[in-house]
């Protein structure tokens, strides 16, 4: 299967910017570009692996993450393109609550952007595949008592403040007919 490449934010990926990679003059001609665009790639690869394996598995028992990750279909905020990304989730009634977390990077993830500008997107449990609206919550009670309930089903999730200066927003989803 290989080996998962660096996250950001990961002590992995910090290795590489961290490196002196940068030292060898044909990488400093390329500036960080290059090792950002490398850290991006891995990211888009480390995706579509787990994307398969979701699809592979009909959503039930995928790595680490068991019965709850759902895949989320957003449409960029600047570019308009369509992604597909794996979010961890948990249910709050019928409603799906997943956290822009970045496992705990400075800045939120491209996806919670694109559900800032672009309400509606779609996702797939299992396998079933539907039309959601989403509705971020980015501070306040409830976005709270949502991210400790999402800590309550995958224990990760409380690390990740802690390694940040931002507060992690949570996003409902409910589907729409």
């Amino acid at each position: 299967m290989g080996t998962k490449p660096a996250a950001y934010g990961s002590p992995a990926c910090v290795r590489v910017f961290g490196s002196g990679l940068l030292d060898d003059p044909h990488r400093r001609r390329q500036g960080i570009a290059a090792d950002i665009e490398h850290v991006q790639l891995g990211v888009a690869d480390w995706n579509t692996r787990v994307i398969d394996e979701f699809h592979a598995k009909r959503g039930i028992g995928v790595g680490a993450w068991g019965d709850n990750l759902l895949l989320l279909t957003t449409r960029g905020a600047k570019t308009g393109q369509v992604r597909t990304t794996p979010v961890v989730y948990h249910r709050a009634g019928e409603r799906y609550v997943i956290a822009a977390s970045k496992g705990g990077a400075p800045t939120h993830p491209g996806w919670y952007h694109n559900l800032v500008k672009h309400r509606e997107a779609e996702i797939e449990v299992g396998t079933e595949k539907f039309k959601v609206r989403a509705t971020p919550i980015p501070k306040g009670p409830e976005r709270d008592r949502l991210y400790e309930a999402h800590g309550n089903v995958y224990a990760g999730f409380r690390d990740y403040p802690k390694k940040t200066k931002r507060v992690i927003p949570v996003v409902v989803l409910e589907r729409i007919p």
